[in-house]
Order: structure tokens, then sequence, then C-alpha cells
């Protein structure tokens, strides 16, 4: 929306994404769901695959997302590696209801892959 283009496929998300940075932003993200997340930047665009889970409750995803991207990008962790961490953190918070509930830990994320959540 913001980009005056439609995001809903990872062609689209990929173009809008440029285009918002064509106005300005050095970097953009866009989160598709259960499509994973597209990272536009300077150097090029890549596409993280979302982790398939069973989910519950959408409400807090977005936010649990942020939350566990900003933790790692606060550390001075890479991008990839912050989205990666990221999705995992989303994936854990949607197979749960509720919202703030829902938000695993850092250690939960942490474990994510090597046990369920």
């Amino acid at each position: 929306m913001l980009a005056g283009l439609p995001a809903v496929s990872l062609d689209n998300a990929a173009h809008a994404a440029a285009a918002l940075c064509r106005r300005g932003p050095r970097e953009v993200l866009v989160t598709l769901g259960e499509h994973g997340v597209t990272w536009v930047s300077p150097e090029g665009s890549q596409h993280f695959d979302a982790v398939r889970v069973q989910p519950v409750d959408t409400t807090a995803a977005g936010d649990t997302f942020i939350g566990a991207l900003a933790a790692l990008l606060v550390e001075g962790r890479a991008m990839p590696e912050a989205v990666r961490h990221a999705i995992k953190a989303a994936a854990i918070c949607v197979t749960r209801p509720g919202a703030q509930a829902a938000m695993p830990s850092r250690e939960e994320v942490d474990r994510f892959g090597t046990t369920p959540p």
C-alpha cells in the first residue's frame, strides 16, 4: 500500500520493497505470513521462507516478528540472521492463542527447530 503496488506475490513484494527504497529507506522488509519475508537492501533482495507450523492465532505474529528482529539487530547481528530468528519467533507465536501470552521467550526461539514449539 505504501509503495502503491500490491505485495501479493514474492515478485510483487520485492518490487514494492524496491519502490519504497527509491523513496528513501535504505532497507525494506515485507512480511508475507505463510509465504515468508522479502528483504530489499542496496545489495539486492533476498527471500526467507516461513517456518511451517499449524497456526492457532495470528494476532501477535507481526509484533513478535518485529520485536525479535529488533532484539538481534540491537545486538549487532546481521539482517539475515535477525530475519531468520524473527521468523522462528513468529512461527512459535502463531501456534498459541492470544497476543502477549503467545509471544515466546528468547530461549524458546533459540531452541526452536531442535524441540517442538
